[in-house]
């Protein structure tokens, strides 16, 4: 532990801040993080995103190495599967994994922040709130920050340090000097649905008003738009509506009470009633945008690194935004304890070994939207039953959602499979007798999903995945 004794300065103490802090100063860093905004273990700060998140094996991980895991237990929310919503017809819950022991976690955000903040301060990291980054000296290593304890007259000041990390999110001011460099790829874009935070509050009496231990989606229209909701401790669900911003059927056009209660009507007839506050909670919470963002390099020779959504912000359709933040700081202090103090080669094999990884999160993250905003459609309630008995009859097949939820696979390794899973999928469907004797529309119109499963040739579906995947270079 002696031996890591300089000063990192941490840009940003939100999730990835926070875990990369409490890595870093129990090595024995003198770890500074300076954070934007209030501390919100001490004042109410606006959660700006999503208070809900789904932690998965790669949080798991990260939070279990960093020592607060069982903390992070006492106020997760086990989501056993997807609960799908239809307009017509009771609700169809499809489990995420055969594996009884795999679940994502639903956590309130703000909590699991404070708890890693509280976590890093008591390992030795100083975290310094209202102190606002305004600039970055990439030659010096110098950061120049605002005091904001007066807003009124903000007190500027500049520091340095041997290495600065950030891990201030999206719209990082670190990475806002570093794409000045000449050599910087940056793609900032804006996905094609917007989201707006709703609520369906525990009942009368304080019981819960929906089955608790699920994912619930309501996919409409064909997948282009959908509602999500996330279980919380005190019996409430956090509610998400992704749709387009304008054009038909959109925030845009919802811009009056009788709209709302209209739209809701005809296509969530089944959560309304439990939406006492939607009104007010449509008007009062904000209509934000989902943004991408994809760069290269991450590292400033042997000064700088960006971690988290600095680098790779992903919108939330696969539910590993944290999952891959935590990936990041557990990457960097692996490297750390590999190659201190060579800082170049740090940063070098960090952004090495993520950066492919991150990118292919990403693309699946964007490509999962539909994923989940047709999750409830018959076509795919037939692959998704499928694959769940390919699981438990061939246990070397796994999904892409186990690979990417339920494992430490790299990102990138999980969607290689995903994409060649599809082909094995569609060749076992295309050899159901009902699909081969009427087409896979008409058979999916005709006949129930446990029918259709029901038809499938087992020993000829493995015969499919091996070769398929022999064809494709992976080893069964």
């Amino acid at each position: 532990m002696n031996q890591y004794k300089e000063k990192i300065i941490l840009i940003g103490a939100g999730l990835s801040g926070s875990m990369l802090a409490i890595l870093l100063a129990r090595r024995g860093f003198e770890v500074e993080v300076y954070e934007r905004r209030p501390d919100r273990r001490k004042e109410t700060v606006d959660a700006g995103r999503s208070i809900n998140l789904a932690v998965s094996a790669r949080g798991i991980h990260a939070l279990t190495i960093s020592g607060v895991v069982e903390k992070i237990r006492e106020i997760a929310t086990p989501m056993y599967g997807r609960m799908n919503h239809p307009l017509e017809g009771n609700p169809i819950g499809t489990m995420y994994s055969v594996n009884p022991d795999h679940w994502q976690n639903s956590v309130s955000r703000p909590l699991l922040n404070e708890i890693l903040m509280t976590e890093a301060e008591r390992v030795g990291a100083k975290l310094h709130f209202k102190q606002r980054c305004d600039a970055i000296d990439i030659a010096n290593n110098e950061v120049t920050l605002s005091n904001l304890e007066n807003p009124d007259s903000p007190q500027s000041y500049t520091l340095s340090a041997g290495r600065i990390i950030a891990c201030d999110g999206a719209n990082s001011a670190v990475r806002s000097a570093m794409k000045k460099s000449t050599d910087f790829q940056l793609e900032e874009k804006r996905f094609r649905v917007d989201y707006k935070e709703l609520c369906i509050p525990a009942g009368p009496s304080g019981d819960i008003q929906m089955e608790k231990n699920w994912l619930h989606i309501w996919g409409r229209d064909g997948g282009n738009f959908m509602m999500i909701a996330l279980p919380n401790m005190d019996n409430t669900f956090t509610c998400t509506l992704f749709m387009p911003y304008e054009g038909d059927k959109s925030m845009q056009q919802l811009d009056s009470e009788p709209k709302i209660a209209d739209f809701f009507q005809q296509y969530f007839p089944d959560a309304l009633p439990l939406m006492p506050s939607l009104i007010e909670d449509y008007f009062h919470n904000p209509t934000s945008a989902l943004g991408i963002v994809m760069c290269y390099p991450w590292i400033v020779e042997d000064k700088m690194a960006l971690v988290g959504d600095a680098c790779h912000a992903v919108v939330p359709f696969y539910g590993q935004g944290v999952n891959a933040s935590f990936e990041d700081c557990i990457e960097l202090d692996r490297c750390v304890e590999s190659y201190y103090p060579d800082w170049d080669r740090i940063f070098r094999e960090y952004q090495q070994n993520r950066k492919e990884n991150a990118d292919a999160i990403s693309m699946m993250a964007q490509e999962n939207f539909e994923g989940m905003s047709k999750s409830g459609y018959p076509g795919a309630l037939l692959r998704r039953g499928i694959e769940l008995e390919m699981e438990k009859r061939f246990p070397e097949y796994k999904s892409q959602y186990e690979l990417v939820s339920f494992s430490l696979v790299p990102y990138s390794e999980a969607r290689k499979k995903g994409v060649i899973n599809q082909d094995v999928l569609s060749q076992i469907v295309s050899a159901i007798p009902e699909v081969r004797a009427e087409g896979e529309e008409e058979a999916l119109r005709k006949y129930e999903t446990a029918t259709l499963i029901k038809g499938v040739n087992w020993e000829q579906a493995k015969t499919i995945f091996q070769e398929v995947y022999s064809k494709s270079g992976f080893l069964v």
